[in-house]
């Protein structure tokens, strides 16, 4: 198992820690606003509020 630190908005990031359990080669780009090559964001859950 490995600890890994990490404060991404990410879905693999749960209690600062990664949860990613299979690291392999990636096909994205690397990104410079991100310090994880493996980095997907995290999905908003927020619902719109409707004007009634």
């Amino acid at each position: 198992m490995m600890n890994i630190n990490c404060s991404e908005n990410c879905i693999y990031c749960n209690n600062g820690t990664c949860t990613l359990d299979n690291v392999s080669s990636f096909s994205n780009s690397i990104n410079f606003q991100h310090n994880c090559a493996y980095f997907v964001k995290r999905k908003s859950n927020k619902k719109a509020s409707q004007n009634i």
